[in-house]
């Protein structure tokens, strides 16, 4: 790596501590020790170098200290090296170093590492497979499938030869040669086991005639079919009638099996294993699964590539074992394993409870106190909602309304970062019961914002933190520092000087408006009530305002007055704000237009006069003249902001929308801010069309005060608020017996439960139960159902 602590190395670290809780399950994994070579550095700078390192390193390990990168995947143990540049001495000595590292702290340790490449390879494979699939699920039950695969595909070679060969010649003739037998080592001391058919006799007694029998193999496919009699060959004949008599008899054959099928009566002296389904409270186990290893989402903006898994649960068989003629056992169903003795607690049943969210099985034992966990998925049971039509999560690209199934619980909300709210159903259905005020304590609040698309029901805006809590899950997200800046003000200084590193208010998130203070300069910015650590100029940068002022006949007397004190107000606002070198441009219009200020520092037009004329109303003249100013705004220094006021009807309609949907065209790639502001009742719809074609926003007003109100409310950015709500879950939309769309047919609620079955599906679940002689059950928590 360079040697600097760049923003590329932090967001790695950044990465690495997201990923701590993901792999897990295996004690092979993780216990090296992290190694960092820093190349290129002076000997007079390493001592700098190293500082600078530790004191990150231990700034990110500090804010995590229950559970952090370093301790976790690398047992706490770090290594800095620090290179000389090419070609000096010192660069050869890091060489060195780096030699007995590899050597000393890797090669070293006997007990580190794995037994052998095999073990290794098959150790990542398996690792590699589940990052493929998102399925943070722990490594245990993988391990184990894996190698019971694996066995089951080694076992007639072993049972052959006494050694593991390639699976290609484990039914080849012939000697096959020594370097591709592999000995089998004894798990516990690595020692080579014999197996052959005398030590397997002498091992276990009690099944030598067995491996006597199996010992005795006969290949069928060497036998040619004249040495056997298996009696006339009725396929070979083309006559008709014995190719009827032949297909008659596999009917009768299939008929007789059928029929065998429904009386389970045990036809042998042996033990069977009971094939009932386990009983026991909970799930017996869960798998992630890759149903697509890509899917495309198209929505309304555009489409991409994501991927999606899904989280099935399961039950296991019976692990009872029936002796000869009995069909059942007493006592309930259980997949434990009761000659286990003390392994019985190690086997648990896992809690059934869904996330709200992506539909993942909680991970904690059945009955568990505290808050559920998962690993989580796609947010297949969310869809966006916000104020503002479109929503960008990084590179993707939704409207709203469209479904939150490409985002995943975890990635999601790291996207979004500050101040990201999530949207939950109000409990009081109303904002004057709303109990929630949106302190920082309680971090919820009633929305009264109008949200596209409009929810069925009155919703709560709540904050990062407090919707896991609410929904009674942990948090999806474990990096201290980044669940600390979902709690951040999510207002940003969009100053260019921070193009590369935004600047954010440094208050927690919804916070009351913090007061400039009256002693002076104390090294911060206040920036219409945020507090920003940047001493430049405020929260829009610096700003080139275009005020386009009615000053028609119907202003006359007092609409003019508050229409010039609303101003004012504007600009006082602006220079309290810590905008004191924007500039203002003032255009007045009437039938005509006139340019009264251009580019005039801000702090000079406090008290300045702006003439009334009085005449027509032509909103065209007034629009071409700030399309004027405009087009002279250095865009490089000034973002511009435009204000159209107006009380009246105009003459010219149809210039005047054109006319405004020129200046978007030209200006909006510039960051334009357009707001237009209505004054009085008479026929202002015109104004909100201009208003849409600048691609800004509309204000009605009725009095002066109002006016003033809105003014200043301009005067300071507003943000908008985009999130994530909750619809039902897929497994709560389809029913989980026929999969199909609950509201495709005629459903009914199971009782006690209330999970919800189409009723056809519920009178075959009843049938089977009852000619099983068994209670019919719930699919999905197996509570006995109730007439």
């Amino acid at each position: 790596m360079e040697m600097r602590y760049d923003k590329e190395i932090d967001d790695l670290f950044a990465r690495f501590q997201k990923g701590v809780a993901l792999i897990k399950g295996d004690p092979s994994l993780f216990r090296g020790k992290l190694y960092m070579s820093v190349k290129d550095v002076n000997p007079n700078d390493q001592k700098g170098v190293l500082d600078e390192f530790v004191t990150k390193v231990q700034k990110l390990v500090g804010a995590n200290k229950e559970s952090n990168f370093l301790l976790d995947l690398y047992s706490g143990q770090l290594d800095i090296n620090c290179s000389p540049p090419l070609g000096t001495i010192g660069y050869y000595q890091s060489l060195m170093h780096a030699q007995n590292f590899v050597e000393n702290s890797l090669g070293g340790d006997k007990d580190m590492g794995f037994r052998s490449g095999k073990a290794f390879l098959n150790c990542i494979r398996l690792v590699l497979a589940k990052i493929t699939i998102l399925d943070w699920t722990s490594l245990d039950e993988g391990t184990k499938q894996f190698q019971l695969s694996e066995i089951c595909s080694q076992l007639p070679g072993v049972i052959r030869t006494g050694c593991i060969v390639p699976q290609e010649y484990v039914t080849k003739e012939g000697v096959i040669a020594s370097y591709l037998k592999e000995d089998i080592l004894s798990g516990s001391n690595g020692k080579v086991l014999d197996v052959d058919v005398q030590t397997m006799c002498t091992e276990y007694p009690a099944m030598a005639e067995k491996w006597g029998v199996l010992n005795a193999h006969v290949n069928f496919d060497k036998l040619s079919d004249w040495t056997i009699d298996f009696g006339f060959d009725c396929c070979s004949t083309s006559d008709e009638t014995v190719a009827h008599v032949h297909n008659a008899m596999k009917m009768l054959l299939q008929r007789f099996l059928d029929m065998n099928e429904s009386v389970r009566v045990h036809m042998c002296g042996n033990g069977h294993e009971c094939q009932g389904m386990c009983d026991e409270k909970g799930i017996c186990r869960v798998d992630v699964f890759l149903k697509q290893s890509s899917k495309t989402f198209t929505g309304a903006r555009g489409s991409f590539q994501f991927t999606f898994q899904e989280m099935n649960g399961s039950r296991k068989k019976c692990s009872m074992l029936l002796p000869p003629g009995q069909q059942t056992h007493q006592g309930a169903h259980t997949c434990i394993h009761v000659s286990d003795g003390d392994q019985v607690g190690e086997i648990i049943h896992y809690c059934e409870v869904r996330c709200p969210c992506c539909s993942y099985f909680c991970k904690k034992k059945h009955g568990h106190f505290g808050s559920h966990t998962t690993s989580h998925g796609n947010m297949r049971n969310t869809y966006f909602l916000s104020d503002a039509e479109e929503i960008d999560v990084e590179e993707r690209k939704y409207k709203t309304g469209e479904r939150g199934i490409a985002e995943m619980c975890n990635v999601y909300c790291s996207k979004m970062g500050r101040e990201h709210v999530h949207y939950v159903n109000c409990d009081q259905r109303s904002t004057a019961k709303c109990v929630y005020s949106g302190s920082t304590t309680d971090q919820r609040r009633h929305c009264i914002r109008a949200l596209d698309p409009k929810p069925e029901k009155e919703v709560d805006e709540i904050l990062h933190e407090q919707f896991w809590k609410t929904l009674g899950w942990e948090d999806p997200c474990t990096s201290k520092l980044e669940l600390e800046l979902f709690g951040k003000c999510g207002y940003k200084c969009d100053a260019p000087i921070h193009d590369d590193k935004p600047s954010y208010c440094i208050l927690p998130a919804w916070h009351t408006p913090e007061p400039k203070p009256s002693s002076g300069f104390d090294g911060f910015t206040y920036v219409s009530g945020h507090k920003f650590e940047c001493s430049h100029v405020a929260s829009g940068g610096k700003i080139h305002h275009v005020f386009v002022l009615d000053c028609s006949g119907s202003m006359r007397g007092h609409p003019w007055n508050d229409l010039l004190a609303a101003v004012r107000e504007y600009i006082y606002n602006r220079i309290a704000d810590g905008g004191s070198l924007d500039l203002v441009s003032i255009v007045t219009f009437d039938s005509s237009s006139k340019i009264v200020y251009e580019a005039q520092n801000i702090t000079t037009l406090t008290k300045a006069g702006i003439p009334y004329r009085g005449g027509g109303t032509t909103f065209a003249a007034g629009l071409r003249a700030a399309s004027e100013v405009l087009s002279r705004v250095n865009f490089d220094v000034y973002k511009p902001a435009v204000v159209f006021f107006s009380d009246g009807q105009p003459c010219d309609p149809l210039p005047g929308e054109q006319l405004a949907l020129h200046i978007k065209a030209c200006y909006q790639k510039y960051g334009l801010l357009a707001f237009a502001v209505g004054f009085g009742r008479i026929n202002l719809s015109i104004l909100e069309r201009v208003a849409q074609k600048m691609g800004g926003a509309y204000h009605q007003v009725l009095t002066g005060n109002e006016l003033k109100t809105t003014f200043f409310n301009i005067s300071a950015s507003l943000s908008s608020r985009a999130g994530l709500a909750l619809a039902n879950p897929v497994h709560e939309r389809n029913c989980v017996i026929c999969g199909q769309d609950l509201a495709s047919e005629e459903t009914v609620n199971l009782k006690p439960c209330d999970h919800e079955l189409h009723t056809a599906c519920l009178e075959v679940l009843v049938r089977n139960a009852e000619q099983d002689g068994e209670c019919a059950r719930c699919p999905s928590c197996r509570c006995k159902i109730s007439s």
